[in-house]
């Protein structure tokens, strides 16, 4: 995968193509499955995704966590392959469906499709020139910031300790408490969380939302 590759699947998407959900105690932008897609073809036409498990009949694994199932796999961009997560309520008519769904949009926020949102940066609508119109406006994505304009404006939104302190405030009005917290994240995350500050991006903290989410609606 190439530099310039990685630029194209970075572009932030315009904001008439981004939608928002929310839930108890969190609220995120994001782009539908289709235009994900969309931006992977763009790469490259021959991307592949597959789960790391399956059951008898070939069917991707979702594996329950209380009120959540998890479908783990891996995509194929470019020759590079990257293992994520995709989640969905347990009690959904289509489950599995819905977890595919958010399995291609994380697996692919890890290439840099739609990492604007992911990071919580939002991209404003162009102004119309005089000129132009509103008949010339413009619905291209708006360019990265080349290096020339990089500064404290570019830098990546990071989980600060107020993000840590907002998630263990949500934790406790589900009623986990601070060690339950650390399993459930562990769980939900698939790795050991110790202490609060292994928790290291917006993604992972969007994950322990949805499960304080399903374990209080529970």
């Amino acid at each position: 995968m190439k530099p310039e590759d990685v630029k194209t699947l970075s572009v932030p998407f315009p904001p008439e193509v981004i939608k928002q959900k929310g839930g108890i105690g969190f609220s995120a932008d994001y782009v539908d499955h289709a235009h994900v897609t969309e931006r992977l073809l763009e790469v490259d036409p021959a991307w592949t995704w597959e789960p790391l498990a399956t059951d008898d009949n070939g069917v991707p694994l979702l594996v329950p966590v209380g009120g959540m199932s998890y479908l783990w796999g891996r995509m194929t961009v470019l020759g590079v392959t990257r293992i994520e997560v995709g989640s969905v309520e347990s009690d959904k008519k289509e489950a599995l469906k819905e977890a595919v769904s958010d399995f291609i949009k994380r697996a692919a926020m890890r290439f840099g499709v739609a990492l604007h949102l992911w990071m919580g940066e939002t991209v404003p609508a162009p102004k119309k020139s005089k000129a132009a119109g509103s008949a010339g406006a413009s619905r291209r994505p708006a360019a990265i910031p080349s290096e020339a304009d990089s500064g404290p404006a570019a830098i990546p939104a990071e989980v600060t300790s107020g993000d840590l302190k907002e998630l263990a405030g949500r934790a406790d009005e589900a009623g986990v408490n601070p060690a339950g917290l650390k399993t459930l994240a562990s769980e939900v995350l698939g790795r050991t969380i110790g202490k609060a500050s292994d928790i290291k991006t917006h993604a992972e903290i969007e994950v322990i939302n949805q499960a304080l989410d399903a374990r209080e609606a529970a």
